[in-house]
């Protein structure tokens, strides 16, 4: 419980959620992103419920964040895809509330799967 406390007070002194977020705090949600993901998977392969729990928890509120930014700044289409990894982390949540590791594994795959055909087309660094 500890740690989601910190881990949220955490997120929100970076400047969640998105709303008026400058390119800098995107960068930095997108590498937090990177690294809860894939804690995520090992969290998962380990069967740790609670670290898993908190990785997906941390995952919904940084794309809901990067949604949001993404929408501010015109691209729906990003906003999109960001929102469906909002909705994935919390079928994981789900999978985990059922213990099915397998479908809550598939799913946390799916999340990191998703990065790269969003950063092709729509990551802001290369503007």
């Amino acid at each position: 419980m500890k740690w989601r406390q910190i881990t949220l007070a955490v997120l929100l002194l970076m400047g969640l959620p998105g709303r008026g977020a400058t390119l800098f705090q995107f960068d930095v949600w997108m590498r937090q992103i990177d690294r809860y993901s894939s804690d995520l998977q090992h969290a998962l392969l380990e069967q740790d419920s609670q670290r898993a729990r908190l990785r997906a928890e941390s995952l919904q509120t940084l794309y809901a964040a990067m949604a949001a930014y993404l929408d501010e700044t015109g691209k729906p289409g990003a906003a999109k895809l960001s929102r469906d990894d909002v909705a994935r982390s919390q079928y994981v949540l789900t999978a985990l509330d059922e213990s099915n590791w397998t479908r809550a594994s598939e799913l946390a795959v799916g999340i990191r799967q998703a990065c790269m055909p969003c950063h092709d087309q729509y990551r802001p660094i290369n503007e």
